[in-house]
């Protein structure tokens, strides 16, 4: 299962990488390559041309080998039924050729059932989805309910009462008259479950009258067999907002002020601007190809671009674009030290941490092997940053950008967030599924929260009394209490949940949503969703200042 967990771990880690050079590079690089081609920009004949090589060459492992051949199929089968005949061969290929790979040739056996699709189940579950939505119609909260699982209910609701609960009052009383009419687009089987595909158009009345509508919304639904009943496991919604970006513009009110998150897309050349007093898309910030962060000084903003290798520098009052800044190879993360003098970059690749300064931006030193980072207290000095492909947590001095300590917390640590008052810091460590508590006056790990899924952001709220992180894989976040360092409440937001920040004004905290497109909006007082935004494709990143 090891080099699976590591294909996961890269995309997990990643969910950056749009594209990637071909070089002369060893097997398990190559593998890693294709992983990216097929996960990341979505180039699958060019990860089929890869991983075809990988498993040629004579200087990987049996594991790498039998895993490359694994995804060969999976590319084979998301290029569709006209490519049925080649992925079923290649998962059989898995099978026949790597027996002793157990962990491979388990996923290519359930593979080749779940191709067998059987159309009772499919009918099941097209009756299903229609007793749905007649429920809304209804206003029936039972029948609502029963169709979906307990573990769905359970992960975001915490029970089947507090799910009525929130019908109720967030639809089912708002609302006079809830409606919809809906189309089936497609039903696919994955595993052992279910993915139906349908197009909705929502119609709303409240009591005053008003009517409100919300057209072409496609709705993925994954069904589970529970107890011989199928059941939704999952759901979200999907709406690309394209006409709203052609009446953005860079020019848009309260530029360089409060009550505005940014988001970066790994896929775009802007930034888009969210008004969080209304929660609206209101502009969007030019820049390279790929944006992957940003952040402000007293007077500039900075924007690191992944696939242009370079920084925007900005004007912070009126966006207006001051230079570009040519650095190393894919920059994914930027920082502003505390006086404002230098600014931090690092990248997925093997040019780590750049310090470059504000004045002249001049690329002053750099320091390998680091990724993400995160300032901490301000009387300590300190900036923590993690090593990703190492199991450490780097301590940087700003002053003179040396290393002064370095703590082991294993596995693959990716973000960092530090309590208000400095004394904690908090790691997302993806690989061990767990969190990390560290001590920063010591320098060392007091504690750990575990059973964290697929962790990858996180975030402390002003307060200091919890901690939010996304579980990318899952599509939800993690509520900890800070006090006890336990787990309390898992809140269910979109598909692909990458990055979350606080915005203190509001008392809200936006997640973005890679794998659908938008931004969820928690209430960090009840700890729900409060909203969805929808933006444009790959939202890797949000900030709020």
């Amino acid at each position: 299962m090891r080099i699976f967990k590591v294909t996961i771990l890269c995309l997990m880690v990643i969910f950056l990488l749009p594209g990637v050079k071909m070089l002369a590079q060893s097997g398990e690089d190559l593998y890693q390559q294709g992983v990216q081609l097929e996960e990341i920009k979505g180039n699958i004949e060019k990860a089929i041309d890869v991983f075809s090589t990988v498993v040629k060459k004579n200087d990987i492992s049996k594991e790498t080998a039998a895993m490359a051949q694994l995804h060969i199929g999976l590319c084979y089968e998301k290029l569709g039924k006209d490519k049925r005949e080649e992925a079923v061969s290649s998962f059989e290929k898995v099978i026949s050729l790597y027996p002793a790979q157990k962990d491979a040739v388990q996923i290519a056996r359930e593979k080749l059932a779940a191709m067998n699709t059987g159309e009772a189940d499919i009918q099941e579950i097209k009756n299903a989805i229609t007793g749905w939505d007649k429920a809304y119609e209804s206003k029936d909260v039972d029948r609502y309910c029963s169709f979906l699982s307990n573990e769905f209910i359970i992960n975001s609701f915490g029970s089947i009462k507090k799910m009525k609960e929130f019908m109720i009052n967030r639809y089912f009383s708002k609302w006079k008259k809830l409606s919809l009419t809906s189309k089936i687009k497609s039903i696919d089987k994955t595993g052992y479950n279910y993915v139906a595909d349908e197009e909705v158009n929502f119609n709303f009345t409240d009591w005053n009258g008003n009517v409100k509508n919300e057209y072409g919304v496609d709705r993925f639904l994954t069904f589970t067999n529970e107890n011989g009943q199928w059941k939704i496991l999952s759901l979200r919604n999907q709406k690309q907002p394209p006409e709203a970006y052609k009446r953005l513009s860079s020019n848009y009110p309260g530029i360089g002020g409060a009550d505005l998150a940014y988001v970066c897309h790994i896929t775009q050349h802007f930034v888009s601007v969210i008004d969080t007093r209304t929660d609206s898309l209101i502009g969007s910030i030019p820049c390279g190809n790929g944006s992957c962060d940003i952040a402000f000084s007293s007077d500039r903003g900075y924007i690191a671009n992944f696939n242009s290798d370079d920084i925007t520098v900005f004007n912070k009052k009126n966006n207006e674009q001051i230079s570009t800044v040519p650095v190393g190879q894919h920059p994914c993360g930027i920082l502003i030290t505390r006086e404002g003098k230098y600014a931090l970059i690092t990248h997925q690749s093997n040019d780590g941490l750049w310090i470059m300064s504000t004045k002249d931006n001049q690329i002053v030193s750099k320091i390998p092997g680091i990724y993400g980072m995160a300032i901490s207290d301000p009387l300590n000095k300190k900036i923590y940053a993690s090593a990703v492909f190492q199991p450490f947590i780097y301590v940087i001095n700003p002053d003179n950008q040396t290393i002064i300590n370095k703590i082991e917390v294993g596995g693959r640590p990716l973000d960092i967030a530090v309590t208000p008052d400095g004394k904690f810091v908090y790691v997302a460590n993806a690989s061990q599924n767990e969190v990390e508590k560290i001590d920063s006056q010591s320098d060392s790990v007091v504690n750990t929260v575990s059973g964290i899924d697929t962790c990858r952001g996180i975030a402390v709220s002003p307060d200091g009394m919890y901690a939010y992180v996304t579980n990318v894989m899952k599509g939800t976040v993690t509520l900890i209490d800070l006090n006890t360092d336990t787990k309390i409440k898992t809140i269910y937001v979109g598909n692909m949940p990458t990055s979350i920040s606080i915005d203190k004004i509001n008392d809200c905290a936006y997640v973005s949503n890679q794998g659908e497109s938008s931004i969820s909006v928690i209430d960090i007082k009840k700890n729900e969703v409060i909203k969805t935004i929808r933006v444009a494709d790959n939202p890797i990143r949000v900030q709020i200042f």
